[in-house]
């Protein structure tokens, strides 16, 4: 009997151990199906549509869209006043006219809470300024006194002077101007008045200073003096005198976006400057790649090549290419589904050897063929005679706008072989839209 009892609890035993490891195994596959769901979910590929389901979209969590403003003296008043405005679309945001260095369109994403998840918000962390990075409270307050600074300065009713003494009374409770003034020298604000002159041929820093003393601010001040009065002002001889009146009726009369501070800029070397300076054009090169806006891409060529020099001063210090490395790494992380072409790379790793001109000029020739096929796409849909009529006027106004950009980048461009290839291209646009116009006629 004994030996029969310990037979029977020993095969009692093997039975729980059985039923105990099923147990596991089961609770084990449908944690693991669980995780798949929540974690890894099925991609399978819809060959109809070219889609993958089951997979969420991006888009789903995008309620909006901003133009992330840039926090710097040069941003306009305009643009700044649209830094707390949301869009519905991309292209609503994008239809408002701002430079590069001003600001960049970015999706709004749904909160945590808006997902659905009780979990704290990460933390917003800083933001790049002109004078340094600041957390949210300080940069609101920063936002609020470049909205007064730029309100003065874009005071054209004001002569210039005037401007200055208003900027220099400006409520400043957190020393802002202070910290300008160590970013772009003692005589800021005068500088950014000044930095208008300095742009003009013929008319360096110290030139620019002696003008602005005698109260010539623009190049319509300029345009009043003549050659013989040129030449009696300090450091004015007669070459130089030559640049400035040949060059006086090309310069912008606003004192506005493109007004040069480079005259008191810090000549030492800045590793957040590069870095900025990098990103920047890793994101403009590629607007202009994919644009068939004419004004986008003229105006962000303008931009590419002051963030091109600044590079090439600063190519030579032993730590560029690691400011170089962090720059790609943060345009990665910003951009995770954008690819960076080995030609963008080229532009921030060589700029020396990176022909920005030809890159522009290539730019403006390729959006304006997408540009034309739009056009005719559309065109082709239109019925009334007038309405194709107007449309092909409007065209060739672009085109001869086009013509205008391509011609300043052509040329300054080095590559002789995109010169000789771009000419038949040129033509048969040309010729297609002279033609269509003939046939409206």
């Amino acid at each position: 009997m004994g030996l029969l009892f310990i037979l029977l609890v020993g095969v009692f035993l093997i039975y729980l151990r059985r039923v105990f490891h099923s147990g596991m195994k089961e609770t084990q596959a449908l944690h693991s199906t669980q995780s798949q769901q929540l974690y890894r979910p099925q991609k399978k590929i819809n060959e109809t549509e070219g889609k993958i389901e089951g997979q969420e979209s991006l888009d789903d969590q995008i309620k909006g869209y901003k133009i992330q403003v840039t926090p710097d003296i040069r941003t306009s008043l305009s643009v700044l006043k649209l830094r707390d405005k949301q869009f519905i679309t991309e292209g609503e945001a994008e239809n408002h006219d701002f430079e590069a260095h001003e600001g960049i369109v970015m999706p709004v994403l749904m909160s945590f809470k808006e997902l659905g998840f009780d979990i704290e918000e990460p933390d917003p962390g800083t933001t790049w300024t002109d004078i340094g990075h600041m957390y949210p409270k300080e940069r609101d307050k920063y936002y609020s006194f470049l909205e007064q600074f730029r309100r003065v300065i874009e005071n054209e009713s004001l002569s210039p002077p005037k401007r200055v003494a208003l900027v220099q009374s400006l409520p400043d409770s957190d020393n802002f101007l202070v910290q300008l003034k160590q970013k772009y020298g003692e005589n800021f604000p005068e500088n950014v008045f000044i930095g208008r002159l300095s742009k003009i041929d013929g008319i360096s820093d110290s030139i620019g200073k002696i003008l602005y003393d005698k109260r010539i601010y623009d190049k319509n001040d300029l345009k009043r003096l003549n050659f013989d009065e040129l030449i009696k002002i300090k450091g004015v001889g007669e070459k130089r005198a030559e640049q400035i009146v040949n060059a006086t009726s090309a310069v912008p009369d606003s004192v506005d976006k493109n007004a040069s501070l480079k005259n008191n800029r810090s000549r030492i070397y800045n590793p957040q400057e590069v870095q900025n300076a990098a990103n920047q054009i890793l994101e403009t090169t590629q607007i202009m790649a994919i644009s068939k806006n004419i004004d986008t891409i003229s105006g962000r060529a303008e931009f590419l090549d002051e963030r091109i020099q600044h590079l090439k001063g600063s190519f030579h210090e032993g730590r560029y290419r690691t400011d170089i490395q962090m720059a790609i790494d943060h345009y990665k992380s910003t951009f995770y589904n954008t690819q960076i072409h080995d030609w963008q790379l080229k532009s921030i790793l060589e700029p020396h050897g990176f022909d920005h001109h030809h890159f522009s000029a290539r730019c403006l020739l390729n959006g304006f063929k997408r540009h034309c096929e739009d056009q005719f796409k559309q065109i082709n849909n239109l019925k009334r005679d007038n309405a194709i009529r107007n449309r092909y006027k409007k065209l060739n106004e672009t085109f001869e706008e086009f013509l205008d950009e391509f011609d300043i980048e052509w040329h300054s461009a080095d590559a002789n072989k995109f010169k000789m290839d771009s000419f038949p291209e040129i033509k048969k646009l040309s010729d297609m839209i002279k033609s269509e116009l003939k046939t409206e006629q």
